[in-house]
């Protein structure tokens, strides 16, 4: 199932992982929706940032979810590149499993209610009490050295899918930076 992937760092199209402080643990502890938010991260095959176009939709390894790409040319005659709304930060960070971009911010899936979700994990839910280079490593081996995406490997570990982005399949990841995980709504991740 996970095959050749893109990890945001290293390909994956865009982890979604809600909130930080109590409702962080929420989402940890229900990994059938951490690992759906996960798979909208995650592309088949490499894809380099010279692959992608602009107006882009691509598949995920969500069921039933793509993402769209957006390329801005600037004044400055540099590219932006987006995924969804996410900004790409760095884009391809090789591993040799696949591709990571590096995004600003966690991508949610179309019809994920954050709000419903984080009330709901409220009323059930008690607090957790816990809370070299590239091209050598793969996706998740490179994620791990990034000091800015200890949240995404807090993530990968808890949805139990280090092992799938540690083989050789490729893959393509969009990869939320910490600051991203920040952003989500305090609660819900």
């Amino acid at each position: 199932m996970w095959a050749v992937l893109t990890f945001v760092h290293v390909y994956l199209f865009c982890f979604v992982v809600v909130l930080w402080s109590l409702s962080r643990s929420c989402l940890l502890e229900d990994t059938d929706t951490l690992t759906q938010i996960l798979s909208y991260h995650v592309v088949g095959g490499a894809v380099r940032s010279s692959d992608l176009t602009d107006g882009q939709t691509v598949d995920t390894l969500a069921e039933n979810a793509d993402v769209n790409v957006t390329i801005v040319e600037n004044s400055d005659n540099s590219t932006t590149f987006r995924v969804n709304q996410a900004q790409v930060v760095s884009p391809d960070v090789m591993a040799f499993n696949g591709v990571i971009h590096v995004i600003d911010q966690v991508l949610v899936p179309a019809g994920f209610d954050a709000a419903a979700f984080l009330a709901e994990c409220q009323e059930t839910s008690s607090p957790s009490a816990s809370p070299v280079p590239a091209a050598t490593l793969n996706i998740a081996e490179t994620a791990m050295l990034n000091e800015d995406l200890e949240t995404l490997v807090t993530a990968i570990n808890a949805a139990d899918l280090l092992d799938e982005l540690s083989g050789d399949e490729l893959l393509t990841v969009f990869a939320p930076t910490d600051g991203g995980f920040e952003a989500l709504p305090e609660g819900l991740l």
